[in-house]
């Protein structure tokens, strides 16, 4: 097993530039990390990001504009820009029927408290317990 404790003692860098060609699944993952950190990410190789289950770039970007940020996309790649810290208030997040949207935003309740996460149950396509394996680590969810 992995296990990831999160420590105050590392520097948050203030860049994030990765080739996520190979990767592509976790483009939504590390965008929303980089949204709450306030980290301005370099995202390369992200062109079948458009024919998933929904257009995840496009998707995204409405996404990020809650959490105060602007993907800006370039070809094969986007910028998300940094933002000030996200306030509480985010509301209902529309997660566009693709079960990656919906678990690549749990994490975020982390910095930010409570939200929604509109469809939930879209994750059943390819992790059924998601949301028991989140409340088994602590988080709350209902």
């Amino acid at each position: 097993g992995l296990r990831i404790i999160k420590s105050d003692k590392a520097a948050t860098p203030n860049h994030f530039e990765f080739d996520f060609i190979n990767h592509p699944d976790l483009v939504q993952t590390m965008a929303f990390l980089c949204a709450a950190k306030g980290i301005h990410g370099k995202f390369d190789g992200i062109q079948t990001l458009k024919i998933k289950e929904t257009d995840r770039v496009a998707a995204l970007k409405s996404l990020l504009v809650n959490f105060g940020c602007d993907l800006i996309e370039t070809g094969n790649s986007f910028s998300l820009l940094r933002s000030p810290p996200l306030n509480n208030k985010v509301g209902i997040l529309p997660v566009f029927n693709d079960h990656r949207m919906a678990m690549s935003l749990a994490p975020l309740s982390l910095n930010y408290g409570k939200f929604f996460i509109e469809n939930h149950e879209v994750i059943n396509k390819s992790y059924p317990g998601f949301w028991d394996q989140l409340r088994n680590v602590g988080f709350e969810v209902e």
